[in-house]
Formats: C-alpha cells, sequence, structure tokens
C-alpha cells in the first residue's frame, strides 16, 4: 500500500491522467492474474 501511495504522489500527471493509469494498470493486473502489472513507479502499480 505504501508503494502504491508513493506511486500516487510522485508522479507529475494530471489527476484524470493519473486516475486513467490507475485503470490501465489495474486492468493490466487483472487480466494477467498477476500482483503486477509491470511498470513500475506508475500509479496503480
Amino acid at each position: 500500500m505504501r508503494d502504491y501511495l508513493s506511486n500516487w504522489h510522485q508522479s507529475d500527471l494530471p489527476f484524470f491522467a493519473k486516475l486513467a493509469v490507475v485503470c490501465r494498470n489495474n486492468w493490466t493486473k487483472l487480466s494477467t492474474l498477476q500482483n503486477c502489472c509491470g511498470n513500475y513507479g506508475e500509479p496503480g502499480c
């Protein structure tokens, strides 16, 4: 959880762009049935 929050706060993207990245990364995690999307350092990973 700490990594998730630090990725969210360190990103320079606007709020809605961050939200889109979170959705994309979570979709990748769900579709591959893994704990990580592979995009280390991005929000949602």
